[in-house]
């Protein structure tokens, strides 16, 4: 049951046996948007596409729950991601400009770790020949550049990073 699911994620607490709360992960989670607003404002995903003269094109700001801003982001993403074709023999090979499951993990990472005391959101930007991802924040209490790829990880939001882990 969904109560039990949300229990056992952490993403909700029981105050009496029938009084259930969810917790902030909860609310980024499955929140309704209302809520998101009045108790997490400082969510919010902003999803621009930008032409070559760094033009916007689009400038989408997305404030629902993570997970359906997650499949929003995706989608709009998929649609843009354009593919180039090569063909060896009869086979016919479609090669994305940017691979799925790394945009797909910056996406993630930028959600699940982003510091949400920051008033600033999720930037994902297109450019004609790059794609940015960039979560506020900076790194988390104890890594710095000099220790980056030796530094165990650090979830700035343990929940978060459990619930999207599991």
């Amino acid at each position: 049951p969904d109560a039990q699911l949300l229990t056992s994620l952490g993403l909700a607490t029981f105050r009496t046996s029938d009084e259930r709360y969810l917790t902030n992960a909860g609310l980024l989670c499955v929140g309704r948007a209302e809520a998101i607003a009045r108790w997490l404002p400082t969510h919010e995903v902003r999803f621009q596409v930008l032409d070559d003269g760094g033009a916007l094109l689009t400038n989408e700001s997305l404030r629902t729950p993570l997970l359906l801003v997650l499949d929003q982001v995706q989608q709009r993403f998929e649609s843009r991601n354009q593919e180039a074709e090569i063909h060896t023999g009869l086979v016919r090979i479609g090669i994305p400009d940017y691979p799925r499951e790394s945009f797909r993990e910056g996406l993630l990472n930028a959600v699940v770790h982003r510091d949400y005391a920051r008033h600033q959101p999720v930037l994902i930007q297109m450019h004609p020949e790059r794609l940015v991802i960039a979560s506020p924040g900076g790194f988390p209490a104890g890594v710095t550049l000099d220790n980056l790829l030796v530094h165990e990880p650090v979830a700035r939001n343990p929940r978060l990073a459990e619930t999207f882990l599991r």
